[in-house]
């Protein structure tokens, strides 16, 4: 079960359409997580929701979360990460097409974009940690019994 080298996670994180599942927690401690779509830079993850998202408040309260990758087919990939998260605009309109056909392909995600355009979203931008990557689907030693 190798780690993916730092230029593997970018590529991964950057290209294709992975969820990415963030976690917060509720105002009442309990943990809640939410799949959504983002978009990464190489640096800062951008996520946008939506203003009646029951987990917006969740990261105004606390801004520390959890972010995890996987992938459900070989070769898997897996990859989390603990982030500080900032929201940055709650009524946002500025461009986000390029996220949406990233996920559901051009047309869909040009006719999502100009039917929901006007519908504003809440801007958040969150700050990775250090990624913790592995792949495949062996065991890693130090779970193996000794001896």
């Amino acid at each position: 079960m190798p780690a993916l080298t730092p230029q593997q996670t970018n590529e991964f994180l950057i290209g294709g359409n992975h969820i990415l599942r963030l976690a917060t927690v509720t105002t009442e401690g309990w943990p809640y997580a939410v799949p959504v779509w983002y978009d990464y830079d190489g640096k800062t993850f951008t996520v946008l929701g939506r203003p009646a998202n029951r987990w917006i408040p969740y990261l105004e309260r606390e801004p520390r979360v959890g972010l995890l990758f996987d992938t459900t087919q070989e070769p898997f990939v897996r990859i989390t990460a603990s982030g500080t998260a900032e929201v940055v605009d709650k009524n946002w309109f500025g461009e986000w097409e390029y996220i949406a056909t990233r996920y559901v392909g051009q047309k869909a995600g040009h006719k999502y974009y100009e039917d929901t355009k006007h519908i504003p979203r809440v801007l958040i931008k969150i700050t990775p940690g250090k990624f913790t990557t592995w792949t495949g689907s062996d065991w890693h030693p130090r779970y193996l019994p000794k001896g």
